[in-house]
């Protein structure tokens, strides 16, 4: 059923999103993780840097992976940001990288 599809995989490096990543490996999917620092992971495939905030990072990552697959048939998006604290002491700069990473960034 996975030959052949390629999978695309955000934040990628730990926890529940590293062990999806393993799986659809596993699976005989070839996966393309993300993550923004991937030198710290020890993943053996397709390891690549991306910042969702950052339109160039996402455009090299999309070319980096249809210059080595030629197409992204999964996508599993995980980027997300977690902004803790009273509503009160946010400041419009912390809303605002909270918002574009959640809700813009996988649009990019």
């Amino acid at each position: 059923m996975s030959e052949g599809q390629v999978a695309l995989i955000t934040r990628a490096s730990s926890g529940i999103r590293l062990a999806i990543t393993e799986l659809l490996a596993s699976q005989g999917f070839p996966v393309f993780g993300a993550s923004r620092h991937p030198e710290v992971t020890n993943l053996g495939y397709g390891s690549i840097r991306l910042d969702v905030r950052d339109d160039d990072s996402v455009r090299d990552y999309i070319a980096t992976i249809m210059d080595a697959a030629g197409r992204i048939d999964v996508v599993v998006n995980n980027a997300g940001y977690a902004l803790l604290g009273a509503i009160e002491e946010t400041s419009i700069e912390e809303a605002t990288v909270s918002s574009k990473r959640t809700s813009s960034g996988p649009f990019a």
